[in-house]
């Protein structure tokens, strides 16, 4: 374990964060390698239930950490804070009504670097929605997870420039986005 008495709280923040930023990239240069070289083993069902199982423990962790113990949408979107996105993404996450939120990627670090790879767009989605899915009913086993978009679809509510993608998340078991209709601001 890192000495944080030696080396201080934001030295410590910084390697951690750095290791952090290695192994996403890591996993985005293996995932792109089995892309081009096995693209059948990403459309299998493994690497999803791996996914899902990564999320979903991840999940359980955070709350254990946080003492998250409801799995109401207060505490959904307290551990999403937390989780991944909250790390590596900036990012808005929105309390819709007391059974869903929604929650919004901005400037996608994922899509930047994508771009700088020489690609239109990286294909999120569907990993996007597998671990959100493992995360959320790790929280409550009711959640359901709606994409509004990601790439490559346009944003349905116009030109919100830095909203790299969006997703409602409800716990009452609705696929449909709780809380006031959409458009403008809620």
């Amino acid at each position: 374990m890192l000495d944080v008495e030696k080396y201080g709280k934001q030295t410590v923040h910084d390697l951690l964060l750095r290791h952090l930023v290695v192994i996403n990239a890591g996993w985005f240069k293996f995932e792109n390698l089995i892309r081009a070289t096995h693209p059948e083993v990403l459309r299998g069902d493994g690497y999803a239930r791996i996914m899902e199982e990564l999320c979903s423990d991840q999940a359980r962790g955070l709350a254990k950490i946080l003492g998250v113990r409801g799995d109401g949408i207060d505490s959904m979107i307290e551990l999403l804070r937390c989780s991944q996105w909250g790390v590596f993404e900036r990012f808005e996450i929105e309390r819709l009504s007391e059974t869903g939120c929604r929650m919004r990627i901005l400037a996608c670090s994922t899509q930047r670097a994508a771009r700088k790879w020489g690609m239109e767009h990286y294909p999120c989605a569907e990993a996007t929605m597998v671990c959100l899915r493992g995360f959320c009913t790790q929280v409550n086993r009711g959640a359901t997870i709606r994409k509004v978009f990601a790439p490559p679809e346009a944003d349905p509510d116009g030109n919100r420039e830095p909203v790299s993608c969006e997703w409602v998340i409800s716990i009452d078991g609705s696929d449909e986005p709780p809380g006031p209709p959409r458009g403008g601001s809620s």
